[in-house]
């Protein structure tokens, strides 16, 4: 199976119950906007992989490459359960800038020598 084909069966297994239920509490378009982006909100690992994806994508220079995908998936998930990540300068930057280290009370580490640093400080 390709990995377009897992993603458009991953989208429709969401957006089929979504559109149930939008459906039976009768939400409008402005309605819907805010139904779905409280919806994402309430799944953090989510939300964060949806704004580091957003912030991948809106960098027309940076080109994809297959563990990128890979790299968000488990940040998203380190991000929201752990307090600290240790991760490459450009995935630091990316969560840096949605702030969401702050929002999720996690330390972003660059590099092992800072994670280092940062235990013996603690």
């Amino acid at each position: 199976m390709s990995r377009r084909l897992k993603i458009a069966i991953g989208r429709a297994s969401i957006l089929a119950p979504l559109a149930i239920v939008i459906d039976v509490l009768g939400l409008g378009v402005i309605c819907l906007a805010e139904f779905l982006t409280a919806f994402i909100e309430a799944m953090p690992v989510v939300n964060v992989s949806l704004q580091m994806r957003r912030l991948q994508h809106q960098n027309p220079q940076r080109q994809w490459h297959p563990n990128n995908h890979y790299d968000i998936e488990g940040s998203s998930v380190v991000v929201v359960h752990c307090d600290i990540i240790v991760t490459e300068r450009h995935w630091a930057h990316r969560l840096q800038r949605a702030k969401l280290p702050e929002r999720h009370r996690t330390t972003v580490l660059r590099n092992i020598p800072d994670l280092i640093a940062h235990l013996v400080r603690a």
